[in-house]
């Protein structure tokens, strides 16, 4: 293979000639470069889920170790929307994790000193260990997202194999790399509806608060603890009693006199737990986050695509099955041919199954975790998204040495072996 970079045409011809076969030999040494030794590949798959249960788990901590200073007239329970957001800050940690780990990390990083800024104003604190495990998890869930990419020898072999190989900057294709439209609408619904709940929640606080303001505050008796989060009041002017929901009963003895406001259109609040519509924005956080959430998902994936098209390829000569949406790269020359990778393209494709493989340039190092794509009869398609090892359904070409029925490049029945199965070759 010869290095150096030269420009393509619009419809995708090399002024040098046709580009090198592509040996598949190579490509199956430069996939077992990614095989690990060291690491445990249990925890590259299931990154994602155990980031998932460390944020529940976070989650739970902070529910136990949360301050809940007694309600007063004098200092009462809400509404708080800073703590109320900063609660929905650490809520989305788990989902965020499973939508994409360094969105997660950096949400997390964020979390830390706006906690703190927080806790600033309040007379309770969280204690100081409960920080440090926020910035252990943002510390933990950047490192499961470093140990999800490729390895670094890997990464070394793809880099050595673009110095060797012939290069040119890929033909713009007709349909670029561009938002999916599940992640478009998925994002654009997160967010309306974050948007949507707290413009009600603000309008319809405002209106208890000014409910409230015009309210009759009267003297009650608290009578009895009817449940675990209510209590029976008794009104000395000889009103009718009331059962009023409480955070905790135990917060106002059996005797103990309380203020209510009071009106003609049924408002009974306690005047120390005032009407509070702010826990909806924890659920306006969590939704608005994992909108952003999908959305850096999607703009990372597209950005590596166009990144793809910006920079010189590797170059080489190859044969292709096309499917509906995808297309099959066979390498290799001779006796020794193998379907290698399988590219799945925005672009409608004509079936050409059961005929025979086209020539085609492809544009790329063809391994999994790598952006590729092929030129055709000088049209570019556009990739979906990076490599995958062919589907074990992929047509298979069967090149016989010298006493095979089947002539070379015909489709073959024959199941393909494990080098064209999903799974990495061992």
């Amino acid at each position: 293979m010869s290095a150096g970079t030269e420009p393509t045409s619009a419809g995708g011809s090399l002024p040098g000639g046709p580009p090198p076969p592509l040996p598949w030999r190579d490509v199956v040494r430069l996939r077992l470069t990614a095989e690990p030794e060291s690491r445990p590949e249990w925890l590259v798959w299931y990154a994602r889920w155990l980031a998932l249960g460390a944020g529940l788990l976070l989650c739970g901590v902070l529910l136990a170790v949360m301050p809940a200073a007694p309600c007063t007239a004098a200092d009462p329970c809400g509404p708080d929307r800073a703590g109320n957001v900063v609660v929905g800050l650490i809520g989305s940690l788990p989902l965020l994790a499973l939508v994409r780990l360094e969105f997660a990390s950096a949400v997390t990083a964020a979390t830390v000193p706006t906690a703190l800024g927080y806790e600033l104003t309040q007379a309770d604190h969280l204690p100081v260990w409960f920080y440090l495990l926020l910035v252990g998890y943002a510390v933990g869930c950047g490192l499961l997202a470093r140990l999800t990419r490729l390895p670094r020898r890997h990464r070394a072999a793809v880099r050595d194999w673009h110095r060797r190989a012939r290069q040119a900057r890929p033909p713009r294709p007709a349909r670029p790399p561009h938002l999916p439209l599940g992640s478009v609408v998925a994002g654009t619904v997160l967010l309306t509806v974050a948007l949507a709940l707290a413009a009600w929640s603000a309008v319809r606080q405002g209106e208890v608060d000014d409910q409230q303001r015009r309210a009759e505050v009267v003297s009650a008796t608290v009578l009895s603890h009817p449940s675990w989060a209510e209590i029976q009041l008794g009104f000395p002017d000889g009103r009718p009693g009331e059962r009023l929901p409480v955070y905790e009963p135990a917060d106002y003895p059996v005797g103990s006199t309380v203020e209510v406001a009071l009106d003609d259109a049924g408002l009974r609040q306690l005047v120390s737990e005032p009407y509070d519509v702010t826990p909806m924005l924890t659920l306006v956080t969590v939704l608005a986050l994992l909108g952003l959430g999908v959305g850096a998902r999607a703009a990372a994936r597209v950005l590596a695509g166009r990144r793809f098209f910006r920079r010189p390829q590797p170059l080489h000569t190859v044969a292709v099955h096309q499917g509906v949406d995808r297309v099959y790269v066979y390498a290799g020359t001779g006796p020794d041919v193998l379907p290698l990778a399988e590219i799945q393209v925005r672009d409608r494709l004509v079936p050409s199954a059961g005929r025979e493989p086209r020539p085609a340039v492809l544009h790329g190092v063809p391994v999994p975790g790598q952006w590729g794509t092929v030129t055709v009869d000088g049209r570019t398609l556009s990739p979906v998204g990076p490599v995958l090892l062919p589907e074990p359904t992929a047509p298979w070409l069967a090149t016989p040495r010298r006493r095979g029925v089947l002539r070379p490049g015909r489709v073959s029945p024959v199941r393909p072996g494990p080098t064209a199965a999903r799974d990495r070759p061992r």
